[in-house]
């Protein structure tokens, strides 16, 4: 549950970064940022209570990582482990490393 929350953090500190896309859904969507989108695998999922609940906590303020944390990654699943080179770990929580 916590990565959830964590997952939710990163896209809304995207969000507020000019770095980014200014809406939640070109955050998302932005072209080779998140592997379930550019696999399909969101389209195909429906997101459980526990989903709703950490993205909910998560625009309510709640933070499992920190304003400064804008990748993650599962390091037994990823294909491109740039981001794990080229950036500083923030935390590691259950399969997924968050970076800043």
């Amino acid at each position: 549950y916590e990565g959830k929350v964590a997952v939710a953090n990163v896209v809304l500190n995207r969000l507020r970064s000019a770095n980014f896309p200014d809406t939640i859904q070109n955050v998302i969507y932005q072209k080779a940022q998140f592997s379930p989108v550019a696999n399909g695998r969101l389209r195909r999922v429906q997101p459980n209570e526990d989903c709703i609940r950490a993205v909910n906590e998560a625009l309510n303020g709640v933070k499992a990582v920190p304003d400064n944390t804008y990748y993650f990654l599962s390091l037994t699943l990823a294909q491109d482990l740039t981001v794990h080179h080229n950036r500083e770990k923030v935390k590691t929580i259950g399969n997924h490393t968050f970076y800043k």
